[in-house]
């Protein structure tokens, strides 16, 4: 209710042209901004003239592939009304989405921006897509709205605007009683000292506490009781390797069957995948270990699967556009590609060579635009991945690079990613 109160403030303050929400991945910011929309819409957005909003989530934090900030800029020029939203450079995009955004009263919600802010260290918080960068410095500047932005990390390049422009509000974790109820609303049953030791250890950590109910719910049938068969997952205090010891309970438990061969290949995606792809996948290559058994499934069999991994909590599910999309939350996507490429380099390699293979089958002959050369971007970093060098810079240079010029006017950072994706030290070591 806090939080709530705080963003509602700084929607009705005109001194405020960009409000920062910053946690630890997992915490609930993005939660948290839909249950603001939510009390928002039924009042009719308080004034607003139009609300946009764009989360980079589709790829893990780990992910490669960096091309959804131009992605973002031409979906959103093309939402805004701009006669033209593939002309031009990314400079020149974004220059242009700048004014149609202050020529109203809008809200834009930027969630997730961590995807394209470099990690912590020299650069810590920077943004490194530069019309992404241009975009929401010069919101800080001048905007009669608000830009709304989510993340694990402050934007350094919003540093200079810290004088009332830009305000940031660090997200805290639930408290215990939140926690239990949290657990409770779940379906987690047992004693009040087992329930408030077990968020007391997870400090309380929405993501760690709802892997913990989806484990406890289908594992123990929600007994709480039975969190001290989990021993493991107390070791370490550290935020992060609360989700990480959760997803290892998981794995554990799911180890050799058809449901780990499911969670695995969508983690590969980096991204939603609807059922639809992941079927064309399996068809196309038997992967011990991944797409082997899959194979053959029967549509039951498919989502009596999914339904256990959605029980569970561990993915979601929802339908786009008519298709059924299955995706997970970037920290559990990015533990399990991780897993997976280090205990097992064979299947990992097996799959991003399948992937890569899929993607070149939906791109088009003569893409044009970001969005049609998006599966192109991301089959050129799945084929490094598995191993085919050549193969993977035969799509960039007569895919990509061909038909596409991204010195006069591409994005110039989708296009970096393809080329860093060949090299094993950064611009200094080709694989």
């Amino acid at each position: 209710d806090k939080e709530l109160a705080i963003l509602d403030e700084a929607w009705q303050s005109s001194q405020v042209n960009i409000f920062q929400l910053l946690a630890f991945g997992g915490v609930g910011k993005s939660a948290l901004v839909n249950a603001w929309l939510a009390n928002l819409s039924k009042c009719n957005y308080q004034g607003a003239k139009r609300v946009y909003a764009w989360s980079f989530y589709w790829q893990g934090s780990s992910s490669d592939i960096k091309s959804s900030g131009d992605f973002f800029i031409e979906h959103a020029l093309n939402w805004f009304g701009d006669s033209d939203p593939v002309d031009g450079t990314p400079w020149a995009k974004a220059g242009r989405l700048v004014k149609l955004i202050r020529a109203s009263k809008t809200l834009l919600i930027l969630d997730g921006l961590e995807s394209l802010q470099h990690p912590p260290g020299k650069r810590s918080g920077q943004i490194d897509n530069p019309a992404v960068a241009f975009l929401v410095k010069e919101l800080a500047f001048e905007n009669q709205g608000l830009c709304l932005i989510t993340s694990r990390i402050g934007v350094a390049d919003l540093s200079s605007f810290e004088n009332g422009r830009v305000r940031t509000k660090h997200v805290g974790h639930l408290s215990v009683e939140s926690s239990i109820l949290l657990l409770r609303t779940m379906g987690i049953f047992g004693s009040a000292e087992d329930l408030s030791k077990v968020t007391k250890n997870h400090s309380g950590h929405a993501l760690s506490l709802s892997l913990l109910a989806g484990y406890l719910t289908v594992v123990h049938r929600g007994s709480i009781s039975k969190y001290r068969e989990l021993n493991s997952l107390l070791d370490d205090q550290n935020q992060g390797d609360h989700a990480r010891g959760l997803m290892q309970a998981y794995l554990d438990w799911f180890a050799g069957s058809i449901e780990c061969d499911l969670l695995y290949l969508i983690a590969m995606f980096d991204r939603g995948v609807s059922l639809v792809d992941l079927k064309k996948v399996c068809a196309s290559v038997n992967i011990v270990g991944l797409t082997g058994a899959l194979s053959g499934f029967t549509d039951a069999q498919w989502f009596y699967a999914i339904k256990l991994l959605c029980d569970s909590r561990i993915i979601t599910q929802e339908y786009q556009n008519g298709y059924l999309v299955l995706d997970c939350q970037p920290l559990v996507r990015d533990f399990m590609a991780e897993k997976l490429s280090s205990d097992f380099p064979k299947i990992w390699r097996q799959g991003n060579h399948a992937i890569f293979s899929f993607l070149q089958s939906i791109a088009l002959d003569d893409p044009k635009t970001m969005v049609e050369l998006e599966p192109l971007f991301r089959a050129v970093i799945h084929g490094t991945r598995a191993g085919y060098y050549e193969d993977a810079f035969d799509v960039y240079f007569h895919k990509i690079k061909k038909g596409y010029s991204v010195l006069a006017e591409g994005s110039h950072y989708a296009d970096q990613a393809c080329i860093r994706s060949f090299f094993v030290k950064e611009w200094s070591v080709v694989n």
